[in-house]
Protein backbone atom coordinates (compact mmCIF):
# COMPACT_ATOMS: atom_id res chain seq x y z
CA UNK A 1 0.00 0.00 0.00
CA UNK A 2 1.41 3.27 -0.89
CA UNK A 3 1.11 6.13 1.98
CA UNK A 4 1.89 9.63 1.89
CA UNK A 5 4.31 10.83 3.85
CA UNK A 6 3.61 10.48 7.82
CA UNK A 7 6.07 13.02 9.03
CA UNK A 8 6.62 16.65 7.05
CA UNK A 9 9.08 16.38 4.90
CA UNK A 10 11.42 19.57 4.69
CA UNK A 11 13.23 20.51 1.24
CA UNK A 12 17.31 20.28 2.09
CA UNK A 13 19.16 23.66 1.02
CA UNK A 14 19.86 23.75 -2.86
CA UNK A 15 16.61 20.92 -2.82
CA UNK A 16 16.70 19.02 -6.38
CA UNK A 17 13.45 19.07 -8.83
CA UNK A 18 12.09 17.26 -11.77
CA UNK A 19 9.55 19.18 -13.78
CA UNK A 20 7.12 16.56 -15.61
CA UNK A 21 4.70 18.06 -18.46
CA UNK A 22 3.89 16.96 -22.05
CA UNK A 23 6.32 18.03 -25.08
CA UNK A 24 3.86 21.17 -25.90
CA UNK A 25 4.90 22.76 -22.29
CA UNK A 26 8.75 22.09 -23.24
CA UNK A 27 9.55 25.52 -23.82
CA UNK A 28 7.69 26.46 -20.10
CA UNK A 29 9.83 23.47 -18.67
CA UNK A 30 13.09 25.13 -19.64
CA UNK A 31 12.14 28.84 -18.24
CA UNK A 32 10.74 27.42 -14.98
CA UNK A 33 14.16 25.16 -14.74
CA UNK A 34 16.43 28.19 -15.56
CA UNK A 35 14.53 29.81 -12.55
CA UNK A 36 14.94 27.06 -9.93
CA UNK A 37 18.65 26.47 -11.01
CA UNK A 38 19.36 29.97 -10.90
CA UNK A 39 18.61 30.15 -7.12
CA UNK A 40 20.79 27.13 -6.30
CA UNK A 41 18.13 24.27 -7.21
CA UNK A 42 20.16 20.82 -8.91
CA UNK A 43 17.67 19.56 -11.76
CA UNK A 44 17.81 16.14 -11.47
CA UNK A 45 17.19 15.58 -15.69
CA UNK A 46 16.43 17.70 -18.47
CA UNK A 47 14.65 15.93 -20.55
CA UNK A 48 13.48 18.96 -23.30
CA UNK A 49 17.21 18.42 -23.93
CA UNK A 50 16.13 15.02 -25.41
CA UNK A 51 13.07 16.50 -27.92
CA UNK A 52 15.18 17.13 -30.64
CA UNK A 53 16.10 13.48 -30.87
CA UNK A 54 12.78 11.81 -30.37
CA UNK A 55 12.55 10.19 -33.83
CA UNK A 56 15.91 9.43 -34.07
CA UNK A 57 16.96 5.96 -35.10
CA UNK A 58 18.87 5.46 -31.91
CA UNK A 59 15.26 6.54 -29.65
CA UNK A 60 13.84 3.79 -32.28
CA UNK A 61 16.25 0.88 -31.56
CA UNK A 62 16.07 1.26 -28.13
CA UNK A 63 12.90 3.69 -26.80
CA UNK A 64 13.20 2.85 -23.38
CA UNK A 65 16.25 4.40 -21.84
CA UNK A 66 14.39 7.81 -22.60
CA UNK A 67 12.08 6.29 -20.09
CA UNK A 68 14.01 5.00 -17.57
CA UNK A 69 15.97 8.33 -17.20
CA UNK A 70 12.50 10.28 -16.70
CA UNK A 71 11.60 7.80 -14.35
CA UNK A 72 15.10 8.03 -12.56
CA UNK A 73 15.06 11.62 -12.23
CA UNK A 74 11.08 11.87 -10.81
CA UNK A 75 12.04 9.60 -7.81
CA UNK A 76 15.61 10.98 -7.34
CA UNK A 77 14.23 14.89 -6.86
CA UNK A 78 12.90 16.02 -3.39
CA UNK A 79 10.42 17.55 -5.80
CA UNK A 80 8.11 16.92 -8.57
CA UNK A 81 6.84 19.64 -10.36
CA UNK A 82 3.97 18.82 -12.76
CA UNK A 83 2.98 21.56 -15.44
CA UNK A 84 -0.68 20.68 -16.45
CA UNK A 85 -1.84 19.48 -19.08
CA UNK A 86 0.22 16.45 -19.44
CA UNK A 87 -0.18 12.81 -20.88
CA UNK A 88 0.50 9.51 -20.30
CA UNK A 89 4.05 9.94 -19.81
CA UNK A 90 3.56 13.12 -17.65
CA UNK A 91 1.27 11.08 -15.54
CA UNK A 92 3.04 7.94 -15.59
CA UNK A 93 6.20 10.79 -14.15
CA UNK A 94 3.51 11.70 -11.29
CA UNK A 95 2.97 8.25 -10.30
CA UNK A 96 5.82 7.63 -9.68
CA UNK A 97 6.89 11.00 -7.66
CA UNK A 98 4.20 9.58 -5.40
CA UNK A 99 4.98 5.72 -5.12
CA UNK A 100 8.34 7.13 -4.09
CA UNK A 101 6.75 9.89 -1.44
CA UNK A 102 7.91 12.81 -3.29
CA UNK A 103 6.35 16.16 -2.58
CA UNK A 104 4.56 17.12 -5.85
CA UNK A 105 3.27 20.74 -6.97
CA UNK A 106 0.70 20.21 -9.68
CA UNK A 107 0.17 23.28 -11.85
CA UNK A 108 -2.25 24.83 -14.38
CA UNK A 109 -3.72 28.08 -15.29
CA UNK A 110 -6.77 26.46 -15.95
CA UNK A 111 -9.16 25.94 -12.74
CA UNK A 112 -11.04 23.16 -14.67
CA UNK A 113 -7.97 20.98 -14.17
CA UNK A 114 -9.12 20.89 -10.71
CA UNK A 115 -12.59 20.32 -11.26
CA UNK A 116 -14.10 17.17 -9.78
CA UNK A 117 -15.11 14.88 -12.84
CA UNK A 118 -14.22 12.74 -15.55
CA UNK A 119 -11.28 15.07 -16.63
CA UNK A 120 -9.39 15.65 -13.50
CA UNK A 121 -7.09 12.62 -11.94
CA UNK A 122 -8.76 11.44 -8.26
CA UNK A 123 -4.48 11.04 -7.92
CA UNK A 124 -4.42 15.17 -7.77
CA UNK A 125 -6.15 14.64 -4.28
CA UNK A 126 -3.82 12.55 -2.77
CA UNK A 127 -1.82 13.71 0.44
CA UNK A 128 1.04 15.65 -0.07
CA UNK A 129 0.03 16.97 -3.28
CA UNK A 130 -0.17 20.42 -3.62
CA UNK A 131 -2.37 21.94 -6.56
CA UNK A 132 -2.05 25.16 -8.07
CA UNK A 133 -3.79 27.20 -10.24
CA UNK A 134 -2.02 30.71 -11.05
CA UNK A 135 -0.44 32.11 -14.51
CA UNK A 136 2.69 30.39 -15.44
CA UNK A 137 4.41 33.44 -15.11
CA UNK A 138 3.91 33.34 -11.46
CA UNK A 139 4.76 30.12 -10.70
CA UNK A 140 8.30 30.34 -10.35
CA UNK A 141 8.51 33.24 -7.67
CA UNK A 142 5.97 31.15 -6.22
CA UNK A 143 7.82 27.96 -5.91
CA UNK A 144 10.84 30.18 -4.94
CA UNK A 145 9.05 32.03 -2.15
CA UNK A 146 7.70 28.73 -0.76
CA UNK A 147 10.70 26.27 -0.99
CA UNK A 148 12.98 28.21 -1.59
CA UNK A 149 13.85 30.98 0.37
CA UNK A 150 14.59 28.98 3.37
CA UNK A 151 14.43 25.27 1.91
CA UNK A 152 15.36 23.76 4.94
CA UNK A 153 12.65 25.37 6.98
CA UNK A 154 10.18 24.94 4.97
CA UNK A 155 7.75 21.72 5.02
CA UNK A 156 6.39 20.14 2.25
CA UNK A 157 3.49 19.15 4.23
CA UNK A 158 2.54 22.93 5.25
CA UNK A 159 2.57 23.94 1.73
CA UNK A 160 -0.31 21.28 0.83
CA UNK A 161 -4.00 22.22 0.18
Amino acid sequence: MIAAPSTPRSLPPGPSFYIASGYGNAPRVAELARALTDQGWRHTYDWTATTCCLHSEAVARSPGWIAARELNAAVSADLVVVLLPGLRGTHTEFGAALAARRSVVLHTEDPADFAPGAHACPFYWFPGVTRVVLPFASLPPWLLGRYGLRPAERSIADAGD
